[in-house]
């Protein structure tokens, strides 16, 4: 053997190393490599989950703004809605009131009007029962009477 070499020795070392190898590759590597993949895919498994997670709650978001957007626009039309109405009402109230106070007015009218016509006939009732009491005690008293009856033969009534 010239050099020393050993060609068997280098196969049987290169033997063992393949051995070595192979039984590292299995018992070590392959395991690392599929532990490595399975928690690389349960990562990138939990990232999708997120983004649909996130997408969903984005398309929510949308939803209730949208769906907040129609309810305030209901609450505008029904608030100008109750507005109108409640000017409907008030005009109305108005309305009546007003009726109220021209037939409280003609009332008024009526009443003092027919006050106004018992004032008038109870004065003249009252001038009546005066000139007749006065007539009367004319009657009854002769120099009144004669005087009263001088003053009509001569025209001169202003006394």
């Amino acid at each position: 053997m010239p050099l020393n070499i050993n060609f068997q020795q280098i196969f049987l070392h290169l033997f063992n190393f393949v051995i070595l190898g192979g039984g590292l590759y299995l018992l070590l590597y392959k395991p690392v490599v599929d532990f490595m993949n399975k928690r690389e895919q349960y990562f990138s498994n939990l990232e999708k989950e997120t983004q649909q997670a996130l997408e969903q709650a984005k398309e929510k978001e949308a939803q209730y703004n949208e769906k907040l957007n129609q309810f305030n626009d209901e609450m505008a039309i029904k608030k100008v809605e109750a507005i109108k109405e409640c000017e409907k009402l008030v005009d109305a109230r108005i309305q009546s009131a007003k009726e109220e106070a021209s037939h409280i007015l003609e009332d008024a009218h009526i009443k003092a009007k027919m006050h106004h016509d018992k004032m008038i006939e109870q004065a003249k009732e009252e001038i009546t029962d005066l000139a007749l009491d006065t007539a009367k005690k004319m009657m009854t008293d002769q120099d009144i009477y004669s005087q009263f009856v001088q003053a009509c033969n001569q025209g001169d009534l202003d006394e």
